[in-house]
């Protein structure tokens, strides 16, 4: 599948590469063939950026999945106004990865916030805080609150929100999307156990991240 967010990239680009080689044909010299050869290249990265694969979650309810298909950056325990008592998994997206995020447990977003911020590295910590970023507040029901925040790195410069306050999502539901690498954190509840580790590859809404006791 491929996220529809694409096309507006997608089409101009079909059309471009189409020109250069259509006038590669007509004048085959080396720097239009250098060119076609380059806008061929940027026309594949598009449509592998854009992928939206298809993911099927663990069904077991108190198991949690990741928001985010990446590699984990940082992890951190905190005390969270919403969630209470948690466990931060900082999930760091490059531009090889798919950039769907997607709910990491059934619930209902009873909240969200949007800070524009600025465009520093997502591998900084304090992009957490500072790039440009949007928070959604998960309440599973009972004590199973979480918070998902999709970050903007350096090269992102826009987050496509799927799911808003007031929707109702289940465990693996789109429910956004960075353009071009970032960040998405991950604030859970300090009873959940974790079953990943630094630096361990994920997908998202398929590795389970940890299992309520």
């Amino acid at each position: 599948m491929f996220a529809k967010e694409g096309f507006k990239f997608l089409i101009p680009l079909v059309i471009w590469v189409v020109l250069v080689i259509i006038i590669t044909l007509i004048f085959p010299v080396v720097p239009m063939i250098y060119l076609a050869v380059l806008s061929s290249l940027l026309l594949f990265f598009v449509l592998w950026f854009f992928r939206d694969p298809e993911r099927t979650p663990h069904p077991d309810i108190d198991k949690i999945v990741s928001p985010a298909d990446g590699r984990i950056v940082a992890y951190d325990e905190i005390h969270d106004k919403y969630v209470g008592n948690a466990k931060v998994l900082s999930i760091f997206m490059s531009v090889f990865d798919v950039h769907v995020n997607r709910m990491p447990a059934d619930g209902e977003i009873v909240d969200e916030k949007y800070f524009d911020g600025t465009f520093m590295s997502a591998y900084n910590p304090a992009a957490s805080f500072e790039n440009e970023h949007r928070s959604l507040f998960i309440d599973g029901g009972g004590d199973r609150r979480y918070v998902v925040t999709q970050i903007a790195g350096m090269v992102a410069r826009r987050i496509v929100p799927y799911l808003s306050k007031g929707d109702k999502g289940k465990k693996g539901d789109k429910l956004g999307m960075i353009c071009f690498g970032s960040k998405v954190d991950i604030i859970m509840p300090a009873d959940i156990v974790l079953e990943v580790k630094l630096n361990q590859k994920l997908r998202a809404g398929k590795t389970v991240l940890g299992t309520f006791k």
